[in-house]
């Protein structure tokens, strides 16, 4: 027992001579930050990259083309996409507007074939074109809810199905020999687009009608489709019809597709597309003026301002391919 207590003594004795170590000033005054010699200063030098690695750096394209085909494989791909467009037309579209005749004069039908055709137009749009890349822009959140004169510049085959897959209710003019056609003739007439041969004042009422059912009317105030890329002079048929009706306008810039398939030329052309819907402008707002001839002058300028835009951002695109 006595050598216990003795052992435990001892250990307590020894934890209480345990002290937290603190440095002399003399240690402290030892320690010195860190200097680099002179020597080892000038050794560091900053990195510079040689003219090679340079050379290698590209800057990044959102739209990378895909390597270059030879131009028969695109003669083929031109021929598929369009020959599916043709079919769906000849063998779905086509015998849907004949069976919904039989129902006569019915709206709601005819809605029905107005969507099918936005869907498809929306599937040939943004699929089945090899090699394209579509943007649509819709910065003012347009709807075509309410009826409106829809204007655009044009310049491909392509345009048209652009535009088609912008809202279900929209009606085109059509050349007479789309109108007189036996494929898809009465395809158009159930869907209430119009020649272009038609007189002004059965033109008005038309319109008048379709547009008092919630249909906008799309034309192409160019009349065909511009072979330089660039927009042309307007003609005043359609913002006649706009001054007589009082309607709004919604105006729809196309860019890109000039150039995947230009006009004396069936061949797709990989590349990209944009079409940007811009701001509706009432006829009450005065900014456009009153009659035909202002409305011509102040959309032609818009149009061209408009283009250079979409021009100077997606043409370095174009080039690149």
């Amino acid at each position: 027992i006595l050598i216990i207590q003795t052992t435990q003594t001892t250990s307590n004795r020894c934890i209480r001579s345990l002290k937290p170590f603190k440095p002399s000033n003399r240690c402290i005054r030892s320690l010195k930050p860190f200097k680099p010699s002179n020597r080892c200063v000038s050794s560091l030098k900053p990195f510079k990259p040689s003219n090679r690695c340079i050379r290698s750096l590209k800057p990044f394209n959102p739209f990378k083309p895909p390597p270059p085909m030879p131009r028969w494989i695109k003669i083929i791909l031109t021929y598929s996409s369009f020959g599916i467009l043709l079919g769906y037309i000849f063998f779905i579209i086509a015998p849907m507007a004949r069976v919904y005749a039989w129902f006569g004069d019915n709206e709601r039908v005819r809605f029905r074939l107005h969507r099918h055709i936005r869907r498809f137009c929306r599937f040939f749009t943004l699929h089945l074109v090899p090699g394209v890349h579509p943007i649509v822009r819709n910065e003012y959140d347009e709807t075509f809810k309410k009826p409106a004169l829809i204007i655009a510049n044009h310049q491909s085959l392509l345009d048209l199905p652009a535009t088609l897959m912008l809202a279900n209710r929209i009606i085109v003019m059509a050349g007479q020999w789309v109108w007189d056609s036996k494929i898809y003739g009465h395809v158009v007439r159930f869907a209430d687009f119009f020649p272009a041969t038609m007189s002004m004042d059965e033109m008005m009422a038309h319109i008048s009608k379709c547009m008092s059912r919630g249909y906008s009317v799309l034309i192409f105030p160019e009349g065909t489709r511009s072979e330089d890329r660039q927009v042309h002079k307007f003609r005043r048929g359609a913002f006649h019809i706009a001054e007589q009706l009082r309607c709004d306008i919604v105006p729809v810039t196309i860019f890109g597709t000039g150039y995947l398939l230009p006009k004396h030329d069936f061949c797709l052309t990989p590349g990209p597309e944009c079409i940007e819907i811009g701001k509706r402008v009432t006829f009450d707002d005065g900014i456009m003026g009153q009659t035909h001839g202002e409305l011509t002058r102040y959309w032609h300028k818009w149009f061209v301002e408009n283009y250079a835009k979409l021009e100077k951002e997606f043409l370095p695109q174009v080039k690149n391919k």
